[in-house]
């Protein structure tokens, strides 16, 4: 053992430049020895004041640990107390010195609206358009009804010009007659340019269109029947015939 009053080296402490005796001195009361440094401590000591033995736990205390925890505790305050500083900095300086607002630029002036229109322009500008668009409708359709009527009566006067003079059809025989009462007897090959063409025993005729007589000519030429039925369409209208 170690003389009272006798001091540990460097080697010895917890920490560095720590400096404990390494007893107590006498009279302090009743003592117990730490069973990891063999050193004389209170009979109370929780903790070693030597080696930092616990004889609660039966473990050593961790100095080194303990102060770099609570260094890490101690900056993450003073980091948040800066942040909260510097906020309120800032709130204050906007408080006194706020952004100043750009400046309101003047609307362009608007030209003035006109005055409304009398009523009964109104009125007359409303009415025209649509007597005009009802005058045009309705002409519109007499016009379309008035074309299907004539299509109908057309119709019909063919149906009767073909029932007296049925139309001439190629291969048919016939009996073309001329203007002058002659007769040309054959088959009848059809027609082309305004001529008509019979053959008669291997022989053909050529025969104008122009030169046969009214029946001849209204059963052979399709122009010829639709020049009549538009002649008799315009007679029944009231139409003065060319």
């Amino acid at each position: 053992m170690n003389e009272p009053g006798s001091e540990i080296s460097d080697s010895d402490s917890l920490a560095p430049k720590l400096r404990v005796r390494k007893d107590l001195p006498a009279g302090i009361g009743p003592v117990k020895a730490c069973p990891s440094c063999n050193g004389t401590v209170a009979e109370s000591a929780v903790i070693c004041i030597r080696c930092g033995y616990n004889f609660q736990t039966g473990g050593h205390l961790s100095t080194s640990s303990g102060m770099r925890k609570t260094f890490a505790v101690a900056g993450t305050i003073l980091v948040g107390l800066l942040v909260a500083l510097a906020a309120i900095v800032y709130l204050v300086n906007q408080f006194h010195h706020p952004t100043p607002l750009p400046p309101t630029q003047a609307a362009p002036e608007q030209p003035p609206a006109p005055p409304p229109p009398a009523t009964d322009a109104v009125v007359i500008a409303i009415a025209e358009p649509i007597q005009e668009t009802e005058t045009t409708f309705f002409a519109t359709a007499e016009t379309v009804v008035r074309e299907a009527q004539l299509n109908i009566e057309r119709d019909q006067l063919r149906e009767q010009l073909e029932g007296r003079y049925p139309p001439i059809l190629i291969g048919d025989n016939v009996a073309l007659r001329m203007a002058n009462g002659f007769v040309h007897r054959g088959r009848y090959l059809g027609m082309r340019d305004g001529i008509a063409v019979v053959s008669d025993n291997g022989e053909r005729i050529r025969v104008p269109i122009a030169e046969l007589d009214r029946e001849s000519r209204l059963r052979a030429d399709p122009e010829a029947r639709e020049l009549l039925v538009e002649q008799r369409l315009q007679q029944m209208q009231g139409v003065p015939s060319l």
